[in-house]
C-alpha cells in the first residue's frame, strides 16, 4: 500500500509503501525512489519509547556522541564491509555505508575505541533502521544497528567513552536519537 504525505513546507513530494508481506515501512522520495526503511517492530518500538518518553516514565538508558570509528561489519551470508560510525552510544552504533543492510538483519560488529587502553569491541547487532540516500548534505545512507549481544565491560568501556567525548565536546546527540 502506497501512501501520499502532505508537507507543510511546500518541499518536494513524498510517500510511504507499507509492505504487510515483509513487514517494513518504507519512505519514498519524489521519483519514488527509497529514501529508508524501517521494519514494522522497530517502529513500534519507536512509538512506544516515544510515548513512554512523553510520559517521563521511560529514558534512553545511555547517551550517544558523533565520533567517526573504522568498523568492521558483516552476516554470514554477505561479505565482509569496513566503513566508518557516525555516532555511537552503549546501545548501538550508525555506521555510515552506501549499501546498508535491510532492517532487522542480524550481523557483528567489530571496532577499536581509540583512547587507551584501546578496548577492542566486538559485538552482534541487529540493523534497527536505514538511510538509504543522503540527507540536506549533513547525513549520509547508512544503518542505525543496535547492540544485541555485547560483553558488558565492552558496553561500560563505550559509555566511558561516550561520557569523555561529550564533556571533553559539551555536546550530545542525547536521548531520543534513533540507533
Amino acid at each position: 500500500m502506497r501512501l501520499t504525505l502532505t508537507s507543510r513546507d511546500d518541499g518536494p513530494q513524498r510517500y510511504l509503501d507499507l509492505d504487510h508481506e515483509r513487514e517494513m515501512v518504507t519512505l519514498l522520495g519524489a521519483q519514488e525512489e527509497p529514501l529508508g526503511s524501517v521494519t514494522w517492530e522497530t517502529l513500534i518500538t519507536l512509538i512506544c519509547t516515544s510515548a513512554a518518553d512523553l510520559t517521563g516514565r521511560e529514558k534512553r538508558s545511555s547517551a550517544r556522541a558523533p565520533v567517526a570509528l573504522r568498523v568492521a561489519y558483516g552476516t554470514r551470508d554477505r561479505e565482509d564491509g569496513v566503513s566508518v560510525t557516525r555516532d555511537i552510544g552503549a546501545g548501538g552504533l550508525f555506521i555510515e555505508t552506501a549499501k546498508p543492510f535491510p532492517a532487522g538483519t542480524e550481523l557483528s560488529v567489530n571496532f577499536v575505541l581509540p583512547d587507551p587502553p584501546f578496548e577492542r569491541v566486538s559485538a552482534k547487532a541487529r540493523v534497527a533502521w536505514v538511510r538509504q540516500a543522503a540527507e540536506r548534505c549533513l547525513f549520509l545512507p547508512g544503518m542505525g544497528v543496535q547492540f544485541v549481544d555485547i560483553d558488558p565491560q565492552a558496553r561500560r568501556a563505550i559509555q566511558e567513552f561516550v561520557r569523555m567525548l561529550i564533556e571533553s565536546r559539551g555536546s550530545t546527540d542525547g536521548p531520543g536519537t534513533p540507533t
